[in-house]
């Protein structure tokens, strides 16, 4: 009888609930979009398409011919969330068919599954300054909800990343079962509650710190066929080949030799088993960039920077706390923003704007400490500069953070001379012999008899210097002769 009751709860199929909703034939889907797609396709297991305006009848060829996933619920593709990925559908938007071979046409019945289009036609409707997020309307009453670009390049570090203090939810589409292997810390066989794995802080906090295998095990069945049987320390699994169930005692196993051994179980079983790496850290926040920025009228520091904390955590930012002395001051000085990003392996990031009153600070280094609500702390240091009076430059008082001097002067013209050399070339010389014309034989002739008329004066003029010199000298002479005889 106990196994009779075996074989029943192994044939017996789980009732798949979808995740996404179900829409109806002939509907309108886009690109980038999942849905359940299980109300459109009727019997059929393949889809048609005959081009963009095209319509099916019993003479038309497909252009496109796609295989449908099965209607079971599993972790595996599936009609009841099949994505309308833009590889596939992107160059194929149009009118999809149930596809039941040449035989069958449109006479046969309305055969529309449903109508690709590119994007969803979106109106934004409100912003949330402080979360960032976005609400678009998508017609009829729907509102869907858009996180903001990044402000910082994404960092990824796991599958998913999770700071000890946060509490840490996965979104399941039927039952679940979470293990968790780690180095020396480990969680078996946790069920999954309304359509969550529901991974609460206090068990996070009672575990090391690092990097863990996350196994989500989901069943094909209303049953699972591997499970941890906590009382015994045992994996139990159902071996059908021999149709009994079997155990490993796991005594002295450490999570990472468990995770092995169920490694091995898992292709002897029906259940699907989807590995994730995830990560535990302490929780930190970073300062990544500090800017001075001018922002509705005032001068404000733009402060970016990363955390490993749940999207929508408080991040705290207190300007200069060692300079406060009352708890009042401190709040004064206090800026508060919140964590975004999605709740994956990648650091979330945060933007908050800090006002500053040059006229309030002084010169020198200053600080700012960044906190979160569940720990984790960062302090960045930054110089603040006075500029000289200068009566060159339009503010004699000018201050600026770190290296970002507001002032660039004029630039000074830049004078380049260039000197280009030039090599001349002496090939050959040759000398010509030319007769003197008639007023060059008159000037020669003028010239040679100035030339004689010169020397001629020129000797006159010192005979008559030496006449003079010689006829005083002698007459002197003689006069002293003459008063020397007397």
């Amino acid at each position: 009888m106990k196994h009779l009751f075996v074989i029943l709860a192994l044939l017996l199929i789980a009732i798949p609930v979808s995740g996404y909703d179900r829409i109806a034939q002939g509907s309108t889907v886009y690109i980038g979009e999942t849905y359940d797609i299980s109300g459109t396709t009727g019997w059929a297991e393949q889809i048609a398409w005959y081009g963009e305006s095209g319509r099916y009848s019993s003479d038309s060829t497909p252009i496109q011919i796609l295989n449908l996933p099965n209607q079971a619920h599993t972790a595996q593709a599936s009609q009841y969330y099949y994505t309308i990925s833009n590889d596939v559908f992107g160059d194929h938007l149009g009118g999809w068919y149930q596809y039941y071979g040449a035989e069958t046409g449109d006479e046969h019945g309305n055969l529309l599954a449903f109508y690709v289009e590119k994007t969803r036609p979106i109106k934004i409707t409100s912003t949330n300054t402080t979360t960032g997020m976005i609400s678009y309307i998508v017609g009829g009453n729907d509102t869907y909800v858009k996180t903001p670009d990044n402000i910082l390049p994404e960092v990824r570090v796991a599958d998913y990343l999770l700071a000890r203090g946060d509490d840490f939810d996965i979104p399941v589409y039927n039952t679940t079962n979470a293990w968790l292997f780690g180095r020396i810390s480990g969680l078996y066989n946790y069920r999954s509650v309304n359509n969550s794995v529901e991974l609460r802080k206090d068990l996070i906090l009672g575990m090391e710190t690092g990097d863990y295998t996350l196994v989500l095990q989901t069943p094909t069945t209303e049953y699972f066929t591997v499970r941890y049987n906590e009382e015994l320390n045992t994996i139990e699994w159902f071996d059908e080949d021999w149709f009994v169930v079997r155990k490993i005692h796991a005594d002295g196993f450490s999570p990472r030799v468990f995770l092995d051994k169920m490694r091995e179980i898992i292709p002897n079983t029906r259940d699907t088993f989807r590995e994730y790496n995830l990560t535990i850290q302490d929780p930190s926040v970073s300062i990544v960039s500090v800017d001075e920025r001018y922002v509705g009228g005032i001068s404000i520091l733009d402060v970016r920077g990363y955390t490993n904390t749940n999207p929508g955590t408080v991040i705290k930012l207190i300007l200069d706390e060692d300079k406060q002395i009352f708890p009042h001051e401190i709040s004064a000085h206090t800026y508060s923003g919140v964590a975004k990003g999605e709740m994956n392996g990648n650091m979330r990031y945060y933007q908050i704007y800090v006002p500053i009153a040059w006229d309030d600070v002084a010169p020198g280094m200053h600080t700012i400490k960044a906190t979160t609500d569940v720990g984790g702390a960062m302090y960045y240091d930054f110089p603040i500069f006075e500029m000289p009076a200068d009566s060159y430059r339009p503010n004699a008082t000018l201050k600026y953070i770190n290296d970002r001097n507001p002032w660039i002067p004029t630039p000074t013209p830049e004078v380049r001379i260039t000197i280009i050399e030039k090599q001349v070339v002496v090939e050959r010389t040759i000398k010509v012999n030319v007769t003197p014309s008639n007023e060059q034989l008159a000037a020669i002739r003028a010239s040679a008899d100035y030339d004689v008329i010169k020397t001629v004066v020129g000797w006159l003029v010192l005979a008559c210097v030496l006449f003079i010199v010689f006829g005083l000298g002698g007459k002197y002479a003689l006069d002293v002769y003459r008063r020397a005889k007397k």
